[in-house]
């Protein structure tokens, strides 16, 4: 399948030679020129640049640009998109947070406990003989592995010129790095929840992630069981950002300390809300987060 696929971006890039013309077919003298540009890429070293920036509560985020990534992604991304699971919305074609929200939105109503996650640092410390176990079972084209694997084990550049070795991890930035990171955590994850706790529905959106429970006994258990399968995936759950919630409304309408969570920009919590006979009840909607102001 991903030698089609390899065919169509040949084409496609063929038509980049000459302005205006269409993207099915290259003549002979394009296709000895595309050729002899995929020779020379195979004779490169394998280069990133990297860069460091603060984010907002401390610490740095480093970024890394392969050189070649958008290539691979477009070979990669045909082959992975039908594997992964449709309760998977980060970095993907065709969906986007409001579809998350949606599905969120319509499961708090419908089961009464939520299991918030955030995995901490989670480009920082994908297990590379992991993430290249999951490529090499859904993708056999050898260029693309070799390349893969040549971009995690690039050196990264400090800022007074040493080199340091990087044993784990993907850098942001890119445009390869968030597709293997949804390759990872299928397996890590979504595959997993499938298998071995088929009832309960998630959602997840990159590295952040909500599992639905009937009960808080279920939601312990869903929480414990999914620290300890991300330790061993060699991951960490972000205790500051994790935690169980209960959804409160007019028909639930127990004490509890956690009764609200935020996912993707907005806040899920109860709120005053007026049915159609006009009685006033608590219900639980989402409401939009006020946004952040930004300094320049």
């Amino acid at each position: 399948m991903i030698n089609n696929w390899k065919q169509q971006v040949l084409e496609e890039a063929g038509s980049l030679f000459e302005k205006g013309s269409e993207p099915t077919k290259v003549d002979e003298s394009q296709q000895a020129q595309i050729n002899a540009l995929y020779r020379q890429i195979g004779q490169l070293k394998v280069e990133r640049d990297f860069l460091a920036i603060p984010k907002r509560n401390g610490g740095t985020r480093v970024l890394g640009v392969p050189t070649v990534g958008e290539v691979v992604k477009r070979m990669l991304e045909p082959v992975l998109e039908p594997v992964f699971d449709e309760n998977s919305y980060g970095y993907r074609p065709r969906r986007s947070a409001h579809d998350a929200i949606a599905v969120t939105r319509k499961r708090c109503w419908q089961y009464d406990w939520v299991v918030e996650f955030d995995i901490q640092g989670l480009f920082d410390n994908i297990n590379h003989d992991l993430l290249m176990k999951a490529l090499r079972h859904h993708c056999q084209c050898r260029w693309v592995l070799l390349y893969v694997e040549r971009w995690w084990k690039a050196p990264r550049q400090e800022p007074d010129g040493t080199l340091t070795q990087r044993s784990q991890g993907t850098p942001q930035g890119g445009v390869v790095s968030p597709l293997l990171a949804n390759l990872f955590l299928h397996d890590a994850f979504d595959a997993w929840v499938r298998r071995e706790m088929p009832r309960v529905p998630f959602c997840r959106y990159a590295d952040d992630g909500l599992l639905h429970c009937r009960s808080r006994r279920q939601a312990e258990y869903v929480m414990t069981r999914l620290t300890e399968r991300f330790r061993e995936c060699g991951l960490e759950i972000n205790p500051d950002k994790s935690t169980i919630v209960y959804c409160k409304d007019r028909n639930r309408r127990e004490e509890h300390e956690v009764v609200s969570f935020d996912f993707l920009g907005f806040r899920f919590r109860p709120r005053r809300c007026v049915d159609r006979g006009g009685n006033i009840h608590p219900n639980f909607p989402r409401k939009r987060r006020r946004p952040r102001h930004l300094g320049l």
